[in-house]
């Protein structure tokens, strides 16, 4: 077996993945590493249910007669002329252009089906408890369809990344502030919010209006000059009064806010998970340049009246160049208390640490965070490992998974040694970087959002002790999430399985993607006598694999290996979209000729 080839030595490895699975089922206590055993924790642990939605890019002023090269829309309520370009009857025929179509941001319609899909599976959770409140629907049956098909604890918080509103160059503040308002009028229709505090031992039997909303500010929902002061005080606070009913109260909260964007609050149905809304565009190498730009140009309009001031970025003086908006400083110290205190953390942002890859069309590479700034987040986040949950950014338009390393790790030796089993609570371990996918299709993708799913672990590691000495019994993990979409691409008229319109549909779990391409755990093997109680305890399931940095070296390894992982990978990635059943693609079979395809197009209407 040592000397077979590798493609003999992988399938021999997923039998005997696929045996140990099965009887896992059985005995599900298992040992994931290092002698750390993991359990089912009892309560006050529950399962938590986290809907995650992500780059809306809401265009109030979206028209399918705008040309393309307009994004599909205008800053402001104007008539706009139709041309007959063939190629722009395509984009309609091919996108449904009523919803969307690549390039663009979410017109109003699109906007309305998310929300109103969201809080239909947010009341089918809730199905025990506000079944007496169901009220009829255009996105209730198919959130109850997606329900059947992966059943959900009670979703009690909605995450939004960022990105609510679609802008460009040279946008209008006003036009911002105004796409704002709209999308958070419509946001607190679905979830009203009363600014309520945290309350220990929060009811279970909550109702829409009761949801957490956690509000991640993204790079289109402020005007370039925002990024630095003075204008980044000035938008913050016009920021903080539209969001005020859905942030935590308290001058601490107002104060963070009004100095970066950013803010700390703990889960309602768990308060022992602090969450960290960070205000990532601060550290972007791209927002950073045109800050850069804009504040130069103004200084040149002034004939030079500034010409003393420091460039960093224009304007920032040392202290703030080293740590915008002292969030760094303000992230350090809440992980450090949240350790004390013997909480966990959760982290979100817009714009993720990481880099973005594209191989498409226009393939390339680029940093997303100058890198002084990647490489403090990380020695901060590393240190801290034993307490970070998970890391959820937006900004990509598409679903990845990305390690983050501690400095000094070689990434390719620590993904062929990555074991399976959920990371010990331990500090300067790997942990996993998540973005989603968009619900624009602006780069192609179909529409999709998630909901996270959480579970607690017992942890019997000897580190782990002093947490349990102040209270904790135990630590939540990432187990898997659910991802829906609106299968825009890929679904003309008719020709969509019958429907007359797309409509939000569960896609896959984590767990039904990539569990096959994962390394398997090694079941614990109990003394004898202890083996027939053993059994019996566990009988009803497995233990839960976690998505974590082990979980996320596994991937990144499996897809440099294995072109079923890559394509799995690719496909979740965009939610479907690109690559699902096209008439496009089915008339480009058909078709000699532009003029026999734009016929096909329409013989399939």
């Amino acid at each position: 077996m040592v000397n077979a080839p590798p493609n003999v030595r992988w399938r021999s490895l997923r039998l005997i993945c696929l045996a140990t699975s099965i009887c896992g089922l059985a005995a599900p206590h298992a040992a994931w590493g290092d002698g750390t055993s993991f359990g089912v924790a009892k309560e006050p642990f529950k399962r938590l249910a986290m809907a995650w939605v992500s780059d809306i890019h809401l265009q109030p002023y979206y028209s399918t007669l705008a040309h393309p090269k307009e994004r599909c829309g205008t800053q402001k309520e104007e008539p706009v002329e139709s041309t007959d370009s063939t190629g722009r009857k395509y984009l309609e025929m091919e996108a449904g252009p009523e919803f969307g179509r690549a390039g663009c941001g979410s017109s109003p319609r699109l906007f309305n089906e998310t929300l109103n899909f969201l809080n239909d599976l947010v009341t089918q959770s809730h199905a025990e408890t506000a079944a007496h409140r169901i009220a009829p629907s255009s996105t209730a049956s198919a959130a109850q369809t997606a329900f059947n098909h992966y059943p959900l604890p009670p979703i009690t918080t909605v995450l939004l990344t960022g990105d609510y509103v679609h802008s460009r160059k040279n946008v209008d503040s006003n036009y911002i502030k105004d796409a704002l308002k709209e999308f958070t009028d419509g946001l607190f229709k679905r979830f009203p919010q009363q600014s309520r505090t945290l309350r220990q031992g929060h009811s279970q039997a909550i109702a829409a209006e009761e949801i957490q909303l956690l509000m991640v500010v993204g790079n289109h929902d402020f005007p370039p000059e925002a990024l630095v002061p003075p204008q980044r005080t000035r938008w913050a606070n016009i920021l903080y009064d539209i969001w005020k009913p859905a942030l935590p109260r308290g001058e601490i909260t107002r104060s963070t806010f009004l100095r970066g964007m950013y803010y700390s609050t703990n889960l309602r149905e768990a308060p022992q998970v602090r969450v960290l809304c960070m205000n990532t565009n601060l550290y972007a190498v791209k927002l950073r340049r045109a800050a850069i730009a804009l504040l130069k140009s103004d200084r040149d309009e002034t004939n030079g009246e500034e010409a003393a001031a420091p460039l960093g970025i224009a304007g920032e003086d040392a202290a703030e160049e080293a740590d915008p908006a002292g969030q760094f400083e303000w992230l350090a110290g809440e992980l450090r208390s949240a350790r004390a205190r013997g909480e966990q953390v959760i982290i979100c942002g817009h714009i993720m640490p990481a880099l973005t890859v594209r191989l498409n069309e226009f393939a390339y590479f680029r940093d997303t965070w100058e890198s002084k700034y990647s490489a403090r987040y990380r020695d901060i986040i590393s240190a801290h490992s034993d307490i970070v949950v998970a890391q959820l950014y937006g900004h990509q338009h598409e679903g990845t998974i990305v390690t983050l390393l501690p400095a000094g790790t070689q990434a390719w030796k620590a993904a062929a040694t990555a074991g399976p089993r959920c990371n010990p609570r331990q500090a300067n371990l790997p942990t996993a970087l998540l973005t989603t996918p968009s619900v624009s299709p602006q780069n192609g993708n179909n529409p999709a959002m998630r909901v996270l799913l959480f579970e607690a672990l017992q942890d019997n590691h000897e580190n782990s002790h002093r947490h349990e000495e102040q209270g904790s019994l135990g630590s939540y993990t990432l187990t898997d999430y659910t991802q829906y979409r609106l299968p825009l691409y890929g679904f003309v008229g008719n020709s969509g399985f019958g429907r007359k319109t797309p409509e939000f549909e569960f896609e896959s779990s984590f767990q039904d993607t990539f569990t096959p391409f994962l390394r398997c755990a090694k079941p614990r093997q109990p003394p004898l006598e202890d083996a027939a109680e053993e059994w019996g305890r566990h009988a009803t399931r497995g233990p839960p694999r976690c998505i974590d940095g082990s979980t996320a070296l596994q991937i990144a390894e499996a897809v440099g290996r294995s072109p079923f992982a890559y394509d799995a990978y690719r496909n979740h990635r965009y939610a479907g979209g690109k690559d699902v059943a096209s008439a496009a693609v089915s008339c480009s079979s058909l078709a000699m000729t532009e003029r026999d395809f734009i016929e096909c197009i329409y013989q399939i209407q």
